[in-house]
């Protein structure tokens, strides 16, 4: 047996000793105040590992505020603060992330806009600004929704409703219509549940043959409650807090739901 191949058969027998889990960071809210954008394209990452190493490497630099790595389109989008850190600084994160003898990474820097520039950029990134989106909301008090007559839902049946609303995020002003999905099994307490999934912000359906909640993009599926029952969405659907005034349904501030 030759040496390469004798290498790589030790490799494939001791896979299970280079797993990499991907990691988790606290997300600094005072720091989206300010928040920049930047684009990188990963040469070199070719397997749902090699994504986590570069999110690895990427989210122990102290100035990154949030990350998606797209392992598809080969590319690292990042939400960072730009007083602590620099594009440089992220492209060098990704090449330290192959240090071990087996991968090679090379990050090249595509773009750097404001956060509000990301959106008309085009590189897949609506799901980052979902997901800041619920962390950019202040303390204010508490604005409802009227999304309309309690009568038109159907007991344990998700029921569609939308709506035309004004939106805030940060210092970004845009309509937009929502779609939520109100479940009640008694009539007297609701469910609202959005319609965006929770993996990469493409929008979910109910499929009411198969009760339950699918996600084309990436085959994504989540129960009529909205928890996930199979795919890569990493969480449940997320909820809107909810309440009935004279038999109309109000939503109010949009938060996360633990798997």
């Amino acid at each position: 047996m030759s040496e390469y191949m004798f290498a790589m058969e030790k490799f494939m027998s001791e896979g299970e000793n280079y797993q990499v889990e991907p990691q988790d960071k606290p997300l600094d809210r005072d720091a989206l105040a300010i928040p920049m954008f930047a684009y990188l394209a990963i040469i070199g990452m070719d397997c749902s590992k090699c994504a986590n190493r570069v999110r690895n490497a990427l989210l122990s630099l102290d100035g990154v505020l949030l990350e998606e790595v797209q392992l598809e389109q080969r590319i690292a989008a990042v939400v960072f603060d730009p007083k602590g850190i620099t594009p440089a600084d992220l492209a060098d994160a990704v090449d330290g992330a192959g240090n071990d003898g087996r991968h090679y990474y090379q990050a090249e820097f595509i773009k750097q806009v404001p956060i509000g520039g990301a959106i008309g950029f085009g590189l897949g990134i609506p799901s980052i600004v979902y997901l800041i989106g619920p962390a950019l909301q202040s303390n204010k008090t508490k604005s409802w929704t009227r999304l309309g007559p309690t009568s038109k839902i159907e007991l344990g049946t998700p029921t569609l409703f939308k709506v035309l609303i004004e939106r805030q995020t940060g210092w970004i002003i845009e309509s937009e219509e929502l779609s939520v999905y109100v479940l009640t099994e008694d009539g007297r307490e609701h469910i609202a549940m959005s319609n965006i999934c929770t993996h990469l912000g493409c929008r979910a359906r109910w499929v009411s043959d198969q009760e339950q909640f699918y996600c084309p993009c990436h085959a994504g599926v989540f129960d009529k409650e909205g928890y996930v029952v199979s795919g890569p969405p990493p969480r449940p659907l997320d909820r809107y807090d909810v309440k009935v005034e004279d038999g109309q349904l109000f939503i109010g501030q949009l938060y996360m739901v633990e798997g």
